[in-house]
């Protein structure tokens, strides 16, 4: 799952943001909660058939020291890349950067308030150094099916459950967005930055699998739509297709979101739909059930519109302070 349908879409998204900032053969990278470097592998293959690769000189900020250790051990041999212990909040790197990477909901960590003044510093260091640059925003949903229960609210403490190991799993108040949230952030950040965006994109990454369809742990009713959905891909003839069902929420959420979820549920009911049609007719294959695996990926992908509906909200943040 991770591979086949989450590290895919982050690719291409990273591949977006890489393209736009690209200007020469270089392209500096600032990753915020870089942790051990996973967004640097996803941009190096995002790249990877880039028709010019450029030289990533790589800044990594994190704020665990042990993180930070490891980073720096696991790419020692690498003098481009450099990882550095760092709280967003107090600043970001005074220096010329094309692209502001982000993985892992780092932003969620943050209050809305002190997002709008990350998003005020970066706006201002992109017109001071007079770059074209894009800010890869990575956020928690507001409206993913995995915790329904708590659309009413936008910050409050969120387990991460899906750790293996019989350590507790690590609690934080984290922070969870609309499109319309975010795009408020996003406003107030860049006019007291000094800077009007160029463009905003919005996407939604893993709506029907996300991490907590399996923990249950803010859903419990929910399906354990990411496992069934990883024995699809696995070929496994036993899952239950009319276990993969989606029904549409009940929460409350602004129309368009509720809207989207009954247009997202029909056309992933239809594959499930066929795919039992078409094995009714002759017995269930392994080839047939890793290609609905694909089938569902693949309207996740299309149908998804930056509503915050997915386990996490991606915004690219286009800014130009070259043009000044």
């Amino acid at each position: 799952m991770k591979r086949e349908w989450e590290e895919r879409f982050s690719k291409s998204l990273f591949r977006s943001a890489a393209e736009a900032a690209i200007t020469g053969n270089r392209l500096s990278v600032v990753d915020v909660g870089s942790g051990t470097g996973d967004a640097l592998h996803l941009l190096e293959g995002a790249l990877k058939h880039h028709r010019r690769p450029p030289l990533i000189d790589y800044l990594g900020l994190d704020l665990d020291p042990d993180m930070v250790e490891v980073a720096r051990d696991l790419h020692r041999d690498r003098p481009r890349v450099e990882f550095a212990m760092a709280d967003i909040r107090d600043g970001v790197p005074d220096r010329p950067t094309e692209l502001y990477l982000a993985s892992g909901v780092p932003y969620s960590h943050l209050t809305r308030e002190e997002l709008t003044a990350v998003l005020a510093d970066i706006t201002a260091t992109v017109r001071r150094h007079r770059t074209r640059s894009v800010v890869v925003l990575d956020v928690l949903g507001r409206y993913s099916m995995e915790w329904e229960p708590y659309w009413d609210f936008d910050r409050w403490t969120y387990a991460m459950t899906f750790f293996q190991g019989g350590e507790p799993a690590p609690e934080a108040k984290m922070s969870f967005y609309g499109q319309s949230d975010l795009a408020t952030v996003i406003a107030d950040g860049t006019r007291h930055g000094g800077l009007l965006p160029v463009r905003v994109e919005y996407f939604d990454r893993s709506i029907g699998v996300g991490r907590h369809t399996v923990t249950g742990a803010f859903n419990p009713a929910l399906p354990p739509y990411r496992e069934l959905v990883n024995r699809l891909f696995a070929g496994d003839v036993t899952v239950s297709l009319p276990d993969l069902r989606i029904e549409d929420p009940c929460g409350e959420a602004p129309p368009e979101v509720l809207n989207f979820f009954t247009g997202f549920a029909t056309r992933w009911n239809e594959r499930l739909w066929h795919c039992a049609e078409v094995e009714s007719t002759r017995w269930a294959s392994a080839a047939s059930r890793t290609r609905l695996a694909r089938q569902l990926r693949d309207v996740e992908f299309s149908a998804q519109r930056g509503l915050g509906a997915g386990h996490s909200l991606i915004c690219l943040l286009h800014l130009d302070g070259s043009t000044r």
